[in-house]
């Protein structure tokens, strides 16, 4: 599954919020995701990686499923220079792992 963080996403993405970033507007929209807990992309690799959480809400950021994926080198590398306030981003993709079943 190809991910496209476009300029809108780096424009309105939030510098620091893991679910406010741009790379994770980019997943909320790629997945269909209509809650902000729904995602989450750390910055670094200290974390185990960018979650994606689905199915029936059961309590604050619980949900029926949650699918963790590694993060790829220029996705950290990106939110790092972001988060730092680099003002020169461009819109970039990248790829997840494709997801048989997924219903968008």
């Amino acid at each position: 599954m190809t991910i496209d963080v476009t300029q809108d996403d780096i424009d309105h993405g939030i510098q620091g919020d893991c679910q406010e970033c741009p790379v994770a507007r980019a997943l909320m929209y790629a997945f269909n995701l209509k809650n902000r807990d729904q995602v989450s992309v750390p910055g670094d690799n200290y974390h185990d990686g960018i979650v994606i959480r689905f199915g029936r809400r059961l309590g604050d950021k619980h949900y029926e499923g949650e699918i963790t994926f590694p993060i790829p080198d220029r996705v950290s590398d990106f939110i790092t220079q972001f988060d730092a306030g680099n003002s020169k981003l461009k819109p970039f993709s990248f790829k997840l792992p494709d997801m048989p079943g997924w219903d968008r």
